[in-house]
């Protein structure tokens, strides 16, 4: 429920001991899924602090208190993701009860399209964030395509901070990541060396944007 993903420990725990009451016959699950019409960027997802999902996650944790339902959680979505279902969405398990489950989870659903407007941010173009980067103070700076994240739905093929990265010509080391692409892989590594790896790339995969 959080991010960043830093409590496993205690969704491990409730996982468990709920279905170990269902197992026990104590509890009968029923969940409820409740979309919002809408996409939330996952760039503004973080729980720490403040921002809209800490505030959503709060709502959830007051609804699941106030109606004594067994969980409720819920999902910012991937709104890059090619799929009809990459908007935001509420899923709510209550101890037999499908209507309690179904009216708590369209609560939070609509709680979380009324803060709709506060997910929405003005970000950097890639040029500005490379620039940004190596402007900063030594050390190790992280520039991140949130868009193209594979472990969320995206297809890690998106050239454009790697494009900004060769235009910005760092005069510190620097490392792009990864292409989820064979012939791209393939080619870096017939190439070997720096210069030589990003005209094979460029040649390759048309990388040049």
């Amino acid at each position: 429920k959080t991010h960043p993903h830093v409590d496993m420990y205690e969704t491990t725990e409730k996982t468990l001991r709920l279905l170990t009451l269902a197992v026990d016959g104590k509890i009968r699950p029923v969940g409820a899924l409740a979309r919002v019409e809408a996409l939330f960027p996952s760039v503004n997802m973080r729980t720490t602090g403040d921002g809209p999902m800490a505030e959503m996650e709060a709502i959830a944790q007051a609804a699941e208190k106030k109606y004594g339902v067994l969980d409720v959680t819920v999902f910012g979505g991937f709104p890059y993701a090619d799929t009809p279902y990459a908007g935001g969405s509420i899923m709510v398990h209550a101890d037999g009860d499908a209507a309690l489950a179904q009216k708590v989870a369209r609560e939070v659903a609509d709680e979380m399209l009324r803060l709709a407007p506060k997910f929405q941010m003005e970000l950097p173009t890639p040029a500005e964030a490379i620039r940004k980067a190596l402007a900063s103070p030594p050390g190790c700076a992280v520039v991140l395509e949130n868009s193209d994240n594979p472990g969320s739905g995206g297809i890690g093929d998106t050239p454009g901070l790697f494009r900004a990265l060769i235009d910005a010509k760092p005069d510190v080391p620097a490392a792009f990541a990864f292409f989820r692409d064979e012939a791209v892989v393939a080619g870096a590594h017939k190439a070997g060396d720096r210069k030589s790896t990003t005209s094979e790339l460029q040649s390759h995969h048309d990388l040049v944007c």
